[in-house]
């Protein structure tokens, strides 16, 4: 990502990633990617 806005994106699509695994259950990995949205 470039600069801080790029970065702010990168934190947030990786929070957003985190929450999917966590609501999906046990031993799952999710994968955010510059196409989803937030």
């Amino acid at each position: 990502p470039e600069g801080p806005e790029g970065a702010e994106r990168l934190l947030m699509l990786a929070d957003h990633a985190l929450y999917r695994a966590k609501t999906g259950g046990r031993n799952r990995v999710e994968a955010a990617s510059d196409g989803d949205s937030a």
